[in-house]
Formats: C-alpha cells, sequence, structure tokens
C-alpha cells in the first residue's frame, strides 16, 4: 500500500511536463548528485552490480552505462536482469522505489 500511493503520487507529480530527455545522456555526462549504494542495502549485490545501480539511479541510460564501464548494451541489459531477479523487482519504477 505505501509503494502503491508513492507510485501513484509520483504519477500525479509528473503531470504532462514531464520528459526524460532532461537526464544526462551525452557521454561523460554527469549528473549533479551520485546517489551512493551502501553494500548494506543490498548485501546479495556484487560489487560490479551496485556500481551499474548508481549509475542506473544517477539517471544514465543503457547505453551510456555500457559505455562508463567499458562493457556491451548486451552485457548491461544482462546486468539489470540479474539485479532485477535478486531483488525480486521487474522495474527500474521498483529499483527507485526499494532505494527510497
Amino acid at each position: 500500500p505505501v509503494f502503491e500511493a508513492l507510485h501513484a503520487l509520483d504519477i500525479k507529480a509528473r503531470g504532462s511536463a514531464f520528459s526524460r530527455t532532461s537526464t544526462p545522456t551525452s557521454p561523460g555526462a554527469s549528473p549533479q548528485q551520485k546517489p551512493t549504494v551502501p553494500a548494506s542495502l543490498w548485501p546479495e549485490l556484487s560489487r560490479r552490480e551496485r556500481e551499474l545501480v548508481q549509475l542506473v539511479l544517477a539517471g544514465h541510460p543503457t547505453a551510456n552505462i555500457a559505455e562508463r564501464l567499458g562493457i556491451t548494451v548486451g552485457t548491461v541489459k544482462n546486468h539489470r536482469r540479474r539485479i532485477y531477479e535478486k531483488l525480486d523487482i521487474t522495474t527500474e519504477r521498483e529499483l527507485f522505489l526499494q532505494f527510497f
């Protein structure tokens, strides 16, 4: 119920003016504040998976994450799939909700 309420508030707050294009997408772009994922939050994740989660939470798209980590887009997608399995979630939104 709490997550459903937060989700509803998020959708309401976004309104029609919401745009994903405001996130930094150019190579080398840095978000103003990088979220830090403590190891104690998700102990089941490896160091590399936590590094990828930090980039996701910072708003970087898959292609940019791949470039930053020196891996392919497919590898990023595989990492995401394993992270989602480990955390028993299915979407990026659920990842954000767990983090907050």
